[in-house]
């Protein structure tokens, strides 16, 4: 686990022992007020009084130190130390031993196993072993109070209330601990999906790479070829067009395999403000779908930004494949809407291909496509794109078509200053 996940945990465990711990303030409070104030169980009220206000201001004094320091394995142990040294002395000041609710010292332990190391679980176990022999050592024996027409046993009753904390607790770890394991596996199923589209992605720009090199060769000795035969004063005339429009399609080629390398090499160097980049990329790739009329609407800062063609390529694609779902229902339409959110830049495009049937919306695997003839790159690239700038993409069915948004971090593009020469 990286260290930010895991500091992620730890402050997730941490939240959930202040929560349990006013939990334990308000039912320790009310113990106490059911044992003195109504069964006139002979105990001491202020020692008993000042051991739950003091959990209570300790609880806010570890919440204060928590939004100061990061969460790690060292403050949960001290959070599970203050709970059990307060527990003892409740306990010792209450029965000790005898007390039915001195099984609540297992809780901290099984808290432990939730979120710490073997080490940590061990030391905390040693930390309640000894509470709950100081507290049986030191206390007085707990009365026996009994009434209500003679069925009334204070022990036993205390026993069942302790069982009905205990089970109310163990069921909140235990739905914390499931929901934490379905996220958990939620996420590495995401992470192995992502893992296997890279690992395609990296084999074919490792193909693309492979293909350029191999094509500039032959693109280049095409040239010469169409070079000499249009020079040739012997050509049919008949074929001189054929020759020149044979040398526009190889000089196009050639083009674009140079500017694969170009944009490779350029990558996130190129600066344009947002809204003017984004107004010409959206531009150039209505001049290559004349046919669908783009309904585009910004709401974008001037601010520049640092130009990433993948991006880029991830728009156009996201623009294509609407394009192509609207196309396939006979419509012409796309809409676009671009704005920026909490520094957040979010994009929705939508389609109007008809509502998609249930389960049959795009996906970003690899060589995945329903499309006739498609070959499954374009949403693959444009999510990997995107998530490789910090941000997500993901499809909705909508009630014209489907509904790609996407979102993309700004701090991902933002030019920072330079620094000064000093």
């Amino acid at each position: 686990m990286k260290a930010s996940e895991l500091q992620a945990a730890h402050a997730e465990f941490l939240r959930l022992l202040v929560a349990l711990r006013w939990c334990a303030v308000t039912g320790q409070g009310v113990a106490v007020w059911l044992a003195i104030g109504v069964l006139a169980l002979p105990l001491p009220l202020l020692p008993l009084a000042a051991a739950v206000g003091l959990l209570g201001i300790a609880n806010g004094v570890l919440m204060a130190v928590g939004r100061r320091q990061p969460a790690g394995a060292a403050l949960a142990i001290v959070h599970l130390g203050v709970d059990i040294t307060q527990l003892s002395v409740v306990i010792a000041l209450s029965g000790g031993a005898m007390n039915p609710f001195v099984s609540l010292l297992l809780v901290p332990i099984a808290l432990a196993t939730l979120a710490l190391d073997v080490r940590a679980i061990l030391l905390v176990a040693a930390m309640a072993t000894l509470g709950y022999a100081l507290s049986a050592w030191l206390a007085p024996p707990l009365p026996h109070v009994h009434g209500i027409a003679g069925t009334f046993d204070l022990h036993l009753w205390g026993m069942a209330a302790n069982f009905l904390v205990t089970a109310a607790v163990f069921v909140v770890l235990l739905t914390r601990l499931a929901a934490a394991r379905a996220r958990r596996e939620r996420e590495l199923a995401e992470l192995r999906e992502r893992h296997a589209r890279a690992q395609g992605i990296l084999g074919l720009a490792t193909h693309a790479a492979a293909m350029a090199h191999a094509l500039n060769t032959p693109l280049g000795t095409l040239t010469l070829i169409l070079d000499d035969l249009a020079e040739d004063p012997a050509l049919d005339p008949d074929w001189r067009g054929e020759i020149e429009r044979a040398r526009l399609a190889v000089a196009s080629c050639r083009e674009h395999v140079r500017q694969l390398v170009a944009e490779a090499r350029t990558e996130g160097e190129l600066r344009a403000p947002l809204r003017e980049h984004v107004a010409r990329v959206v531009e150039r790739w209505s001049l290559l779908r004349p046919a669908i009329r783009l309904s585009a609407t910004f709401a974008l800062p001037d601010e520049p930004v640092r130009v990433d063609p993948a991006l880029d390529h991830a728009l156009i694609a996201l623009l294509d494949n609407a394009a192509d779902a609207s196309a396939a229902a006979g419509h012409e339409e796309v809409s676009l809407a671009l704005r920026v959110d909490d520094d957040v830049l979010l994009g929705r495009i939508v389609d109007h291909g008809g509502r998609p049937p249930a389960g049959q919306l795009p996906s970003a695997r690899l060589y995945a496509s329903d499309k006739p003839g498609g070959l499954g790159l374009g949403l693959a690239l444009s999510a990997a794109a995107i998530e490789a700038h910090g941000g997500a993409v993901d499809w909705q069915a909508g009630e014209q078509g489907v509904v790609t948004q996407f979102r993309l971090p700004l701090a991902a593009l933002r030019v920072r200053p330079e620094a000064p020469n000093t």
